[in-house]
C-alpha cells in the first residue's frame, strides 16, 4: 500500500507532472485568519500574556511566508495554530525553567531534575513535528521553491498572493 503524496510536495520537491497531476482536488485560496489568541491561550498572568505575544509574532513571520512557499490556506491553519502555540509553550516553559532552575530540592532534601525537563521535551518532538508537517526544517525549506510572482498561472490560481509573495521576497 503506497501513500500518495500532497501536490504542494510535488511541487516543492520539482516533481510535479500536470499529466499525473493535474486531476487533483485543489483547494481554494482564502488568505489564512489568525486566531483569536486569547482563546487559544487564556489567562490573565504576565505568562500567559507573553505567550499570546510570542503566538501572534510567530504567526506574523510565519504565515505570509507559508501563504506564497506552500500554498497554505484557511482551511490549513489549524496546523499552524498548533504550531504557533506549541512555540509559544515551549519558550514559556524555557522561561520558567530558567527562574526555577534545573534542580529542585526533593522532599527529602536532595537534588532532583526539574520536572518542567519532561514537559520541555513533549513541547519540544510537537514543535519538531510540526515544523517537517509545514515545511519549515532546513531540510525542508532548502527543498522549497518559490514561485515566480510574475508568473500569470501562478497569480491566477493563488488570488492576491503574489502580492504577498513580492512583500515576502522584499524581506
Amino acid at each position: 500500500m503506497s501513500t500518495t503524496r500532497p501536490i504542494s510536495d510535488h511541487i516543492r520537491s520539482g516533481t510535479f507532472r500536470a499529466d499525473r497531476h493535474g486531476d487533483k482536488v485543489t483547494l481554494p485560496s482564502a488568505a489564512l485568519v489568525e486566531p483569536d489568541w486569547s482563546d487559544l491561550l487564556p489567562g490573565g498572568s504576565e505568562d500567559a500574556e507573553k505567550s499570546r505575544e510570542d503566538a501572534a509574532e510567530l504567526w506574523a513571520r510565519t504565515a505570509p511566508a507559508l501563504m506564497v512557499a506552500a500554498g497554505l490556506n484557511d482551511a490549513q491553519r489549524e496546523t499552524l495554530s498548533m504550531f504557533c502555540v506549541a512555540v509559544a509553550s515551549y519558550w514559556s516553559v524555557t522561561r520558567e525553567l530558567s527562574r526555577t532552575g534545573n534542580l529542585l530540592r526533593g522532599r527529602t532534601g536532595e537534588l532532583v531534575k526539574n520536572p518542567l525537563h519532561t514537559v520541555r521535551t513533549m513541547y519540544v518532538n510537537e514543535v519538531t513535528t510540526l515544523r517537517k508537517e509545514l515545511g519549515l526544517s532546513p531540510a525542508a525549506a532548502a527543498r522549497i521553491t518559490r514561485p515566480d510572482a510574475d508568473d500569470d498561472d501562478y497569480a491566477d490560481s493563488s488570488a492576491g498572493s503574489a502580492d504577498i509573495l513580492r512583500i515576502v521576497q522584499g524581506l
